[in-house]
């Protein structure tokens, strides 16, 4: 497997999984791909294949529902979601800190596709360095609420 050093301006840079059950997925990723799954001290699973960090995975309610959720490196994630918003995306959380990691924010593009923008702490380090000893803990979600409204979702 090909190790990533930088993720340029507009790549994608992390997944990870929200699910309701957690010790299935767990059981069924780590047997299909050869993950070594590690249980992280705040509830966050980290997905390892050949010593590189691939994925993650947490918990989320039957509100939210199960899915895998993609992050794009920015540079800017606040110019970036005011950009995506004047583009027609709603945005289900304005820019926020994940301590020591990232500048996130969750958004829906017009099509109703959710993806979150992440501006790492630096290019060699946003979201998932495969060499990085703190893998992110992006546990936000979008869900939609009653009413068509939507809402960022902390995991953690």
């Amino acid at each position: 497997m090909g190790e990533v050093k930088e993720y340029p301006h507009g790549t994608f840079c992390w997944i990870d999984l929200g699910t309701t059950d957690l010790a299935g997925a767990k059981a069924f990723y780590g047997r299909l791909l050869g993950w070594l799954l590690e249980d992280q001290s705040d509830g966050y699973v980290l997905a390892r294949r050949d010593g590189m960090d691939v994925a993650g995975m947490h918990v989320h309610t039957h509100e939210e529902g199960t899915g895998w959720a993609s992050s794009i490196n920015v540079g800017d994630v606040d110019g970036a979601t005011a950009r995506a918003s004047e583009l027609g995306a709603a945005v289900a959380m304005e820019p926020s800190d994940l301590p020591g990691t990232a500048r996130i924010s969750p958004i829906r593009d017009p099509a109703g596709a959710e993806v979150c923008l992440w501006q790492g702490r630096s290019t060699s380090r946003s979201a998932a360095s495969r060499s990085s000893p703190t893998p992110p803990r992006a546990v936000f979600t979008i869900a939609a609420v009653p009413g068509g409204a939507l809402r960022g979702v902390d995991g953690s």
